[in-house]
């Protein structure tokens, strides 16, 4: 799960043992842009709902990406934010990325299962 910026707009990137694909933005595209002078909420969510799981991203409280999933999410060992080291990188991902992607800038309010990181 890839969650990046390319061309001035967010985009989020996925692989479960399918290959890598694109998510397909659920609103309008135009309110994907992200600028480099205004703070934006996002809001990622791992949820599980029946036998299904979901992928939601949110963008100042309206989602923009939701993926649906029924293979296992809960795999995950490690968390990066802000880049991946290269040396970790997967196959897939450094082809878009290929010194690994990292942003420079500010994260706050940081939360997992409700409390701040």
């Amino acid at each position: 799960l890839c969650l990046a910026i390319r061309d001035g707009k967010l985009v989020l990137y996925y692989d479960f043992s399918t290959g890598l694909e694109m998510a397909k933005p659920s609103s309008n595209t135009s309110s994907l842009a992200i600028s480099s002078t205004t703070n934006k909420a996002i809001q990622i969510f791992l949820l599980k709902m029946n036998n299904k799981k979901r992928i939601l991203v949110r963008l100042e409280r309206l989602t923009i990406f939701m993926v649906e999933q029924e293979n296992s999410l809960e795999n995950a060992v490690s968390y990066y934010l802000g880049g991946v080291p290269p040396a970790v990188l997967p196959p897939s991902l450094k082809a878009l990325f290929p010194t690994g992607g990292p942003i420079r800038g500010c994260m706050k309010g940081l939360k997992a299962l409700g409390k701040y990181v």
